[in-house]
């Protein structure tokens, strides 16, 4: 290899290893807890010990975990459940850090509450520290929960998002439960915006009440994501006055070429 080739490599490496993204160590969690008591941690490390859950998990990055109640023979606080939730820790560009799907069904006759608790840490995408993003939660309702049973009121269930980190501004941030609007078929919270530092922590609660002898089933889904920035948005809707200029010019061509 010639020397001028061996240098152009060298710095091609160099810069490779400036740019590269930041990693970090992450753990990835649930916690469960029935009517705020008996708070058991399960991590995509280890099995739980608990005689309630049977936990499955997959992979160290993108981890995905699995909870079911019953592992021992019996439902969780009277309720039996399915959760999965996965996390795309360290982030990337597509947004969604958080994908759950939940089925829980009480078998008592009463109303029951369970809590999840989803934190994962070592996020660096999207963006770059001191870059300003947005988080969202969007919900997906399939059965058993109506928007009016979403809320921080007693009896109603709140969905919510946290973010914080190391260098943040504001140091944590957190999307409202009481802010859902409908569209389409899916429930979307405020969007909150934050000024990323060096990393970030998302920690999702799901804080479920069940009607006596019911199912509820949802998903969810976290989000953050860079918006878009202020003359894009401006362009985007500047595009249909321009091309209504566009379509005016052309009518009045053949006039004037009448009046001619």
């Amino acid at each position: 290899m010639s020397r001028s080739r061996f240098l152009w490599t060298a710095m091609v490496a160099v810069a490779a290893a400036l740019v590269a993204p930041a990693t970090s160590s992450a753990t990835f969690t649930i916690q469960i807890s029935g009517d705020g008591a008996n708070t058991y941690t399960i991590t995509d490390q280890n099995t739980s010990t608990s005689p309630y859950f049977d936990e499955a998990s997959a992979m160290a990055q993108g981890n995905n975990i699995r909870v079911s109640s019953g592992a021992g023979g019996g439902a969780y606080n009277g309720v039996d459940f399915e959760i999965t939730t996965k996390t795309n820790s360290p982030g990337g560009s597509i947004g969604k850090v958080f994908a759950t799907t939940a089925n829980l069904t009480n078998n008592t006759s009463e109303t029951k509450r369970i809590t999840f608790t989803v934190t994962s840490t070592g996020f660096t995408e999207p963006g770059l520290p001191g870059d300003t993003l947005s988080v969202q939660t969007v919900i997906t309702l399939l059965q058993g929960l109506s928007p009016g049973g979403l809320g921080s009121g007693a009896g109603q269930s709140q969905f919510v998002t946290e973010v914080s980190g190391s260098g943040q501004s504001p140091a944590s941030v957190s999307t409202s439960a009481d802010s859902f609007v409908m569209s389409g078929t899916q429930m979307w919270s405020n969007s909150v915006n934050f000024q990323r530092g060096t990393n970030y922590t998302i920690t999702s609660t799901y804080d479920i009440y069940i009607a006596a002898n019911s199912t509820v089933d949802f998903q969810v889904n976290s989000i953050v994501s860079a918006p878009a920035p202020t003359g894009l948005v401006m362009l985007a809707g500047a595009l249909p006055f321009a091309g209504l200029l566009r379509l005016r010019r052309r009518l009045a061509k053949p006039e004037a070429a009448t009046a001619a």
